[in-house]
């Protein structure tokens, strides 16, 4: 679960953006015309989610992004994307990139 706080003076969608996952999943559509989206959730936005408002004023808001697993064991470079962007034109307005490293281990007394 992901809570970021936000700060704004005019109505502003906030999207945030699982990297590389999602790049990866729009490269993939871009090369085959589909797109699996089965138990990911590598985007967010309070445009498109059902039940969200774009947000206006100070406040916080929580969403959850999830991918897929590695199929191998190690560690992997991850980020979070989050902005303010204009309603209309997706113009962002600021935008800040938190780094995160994914550390996937084997289960202990198994071969995965």
């Amino acid at each position: 679960m992901i809570t970021t706080r936000y700060k704004t003076l005019e109505t502003m969608k906030l999207a945030a953006n699982l990297l590389p996952d999602s790049r990866l999943l729009l490269q993939h559509f871009k090369e085959t015309g589909q797109i699996d989206l089965y138990n990911t959730t590598v985007h967010f936005d309070t445009g498109s989610s059902p039940g969200r408002q774009n947000v206006n004023g100070e406040g916080q808001l929580s969403f959850a992004l999830t991918s897929w697993a590695p199929v191998e064991p190690g560690t992997y470079p991850k980020s979070v994307e989050i902005g303010l962007y204009e309603v209309k034109s997706w113009t962002a307005k600021g935008r800040i990139l938190y780094y995160l490293t994914l550390d996937c281990r084997a289960p202990a007394g198994g071969d995965r």
